[in-house]
């Protein structure tokens, strides 16, 4: 579990690098995705849909509402990304998302 003072770093990770390649995501937070359990924490769902929704607001130059059925799905993929990167880097195994931005949607939705 991330301590309060990680939670507010990876936050800002979020806001400030939306642009985050997976292979630069400290390996901290994906180790804390991968102990959520069966679905992400509420902390997962507020970090990664901000980070989404910059990079979003970066692709398309603009703030766009998603809905949240929307919103969900691709957060639910992107925790799952962060899941498998995590057990890549354990079995020190390669996975084809290290170079892809961490936020990104492309290929998970």
């Amino acid at each position: 579990m991330l301590n309060p003072h990680n939670q507010s770093e990876y936050m800002s990770i979020a806001m400030e690098q939306p642009n985050i390649l997976c292979s630069e995501v400290p390996p901290t937070l994906l180790e804390a995705a991968s102990w959520d359990g069966e679905e992400p924490s509420t902390f997962f769902v507020e970090f990664l849909s901000a980070g989404y929704q910059e990079w979003l607001a970066g692709e398309t130059g603009q703030r766009i509402r998603l809905p949240r059925e929307i919103l969900d799905q691709v957060v639910l993929g992107l925790w799952t990304r962060a899941c498998h990167l995590h057990t890549s880097r354990l079995l020190n195994r390669s996975n084809p998302d290290w170079d892809k931005q961490f936020f990104s949607d492309e290929g998970i939705v």
